[in-house]
């Protein structure tokens, strides 16, 4: 049995007091999920779903007894996915609070799958209205997504300039006429250059270490990143300076992603071509630039 959960505050209370403390003890924050098992569970999960349908959120929790049981979650969306060994300024991920609404959350127990719905209110003690909340979180994911883009376009990138490498290899593999050779390596240099310009002005390449930012000015794929902890900082409606920030860097970052598009449309389409004449495996890459891949 999963009990209907009361209406949650979109809020975190403070800690419990330490053992010997005259103090109350504060009550569970975020969404609290009440529910009986008739008999002891391994495992029990819970997925929430928003109004839209979305499937944002999951977690579980295992080692449940027979009885009635109590746990609590704060509601989030995801933010966008870091890359392994990309250093960025002050700008890591972080989750992205869900804003008033309602709700549904999933428990499966077993072969048994309930669900309850229920809503998240605002602290009524804020001075922001349900509509700021709404809005921060909308454009805190489209600052997200936007991140994840231009991940994903380094990535790429990075990804295409080491498989340029390998069809070289495999063209000196098959003994091939060394004049052959030669005009394919200046084809892929000459890509693999243009593709590193490009990186280059999304991602600052230099970095080697946390503190190398102070030497080496950061790129529009941080910029963007660091936007979204000025849009997270409290729980206000973004500013008019923030939408200004983010269109500008929006378009700079398009028109990076618009030479990408032309570099593969043009030259690495004539270079597959050429590969393919010469029966070696095209370049392919199946990073996709579309953020939501």
């Amino acid at each position: 049995v999963l009990f209907k959960p009361k209406d949650s505050y979109r809020e975190r209370w403070g800690g419990n007091p330490t053992q010997g403390t005259p103090a109350g003890s504060n009550p569970m924050s975020g969404v609290i999920l009440s529910f009986y098992l008739p008999e002891g569970i391994s495992n029990v999960k819970f997925e929430f779903i928003d109004a839209n349908g979305e499937n944002f959120m999951s977690f579980d929790r295992g080692g449940f007894q027979k009885g009635a049981h109590r746990v609590s979650t704060d509601l989030r969306y995801s933010s966008f996915r870091p890359v392994q060994g990309m250093i960025m300024w002050a700008a890591g991920a972080r989750p992205i609070p869900a804003p008033p609404g309602e709700y549904t959350v999933r428990m499966t127990a077993g072969d048994t799958t309930v669900e309850q719905k229920f809503r998240l209110v605002r602290d009524p003690r804020s001075v922001s209205t349900d509509e700021d909340l709404i809005e921060q979180w909308r454009f805190a994911r489209e600052i997200s997504a936007k991140t994840d883009e231009a991940n994903n376009a380094v990535s790429k990138i990075r990804d295409l300039k080491t498989k340029l490498d390998a069809s070289i290899k495999s063209a000196k593999d098959k003994n091939l006429n060394t004049v052959i050779i030669s005009q394919l390596e200046k084809n892929a240099n000459d890509l693999k250059t243009k593709l590193s310009a490009i990186e280059e002005e999304i991602y600052q390449v230099r970095l080697q270490s946390g503190q190398d930012p102070l030497n080496y000015p950061i790129k529009l794929n941080n910029k963007i990143a660091a936007l979204l902890g000025v849009v997270l900082t409290g729980d206000f409606r973004p500013t008019e300076q923030a939408y200004e920030v983010f269109d500008m860097l929006s378009k700079q970052l398009n028109m990076q992603l618009l030479l990408l598009e032309e570099a593969l449309h043009n030259e690495l389409t004539s270079f597959n071509a050429r590969l393919k004449e010469l029966g070696i495996d095209e370049v392919k890459s199946s990073i996709n630039l579309n953020a939501e891949d």
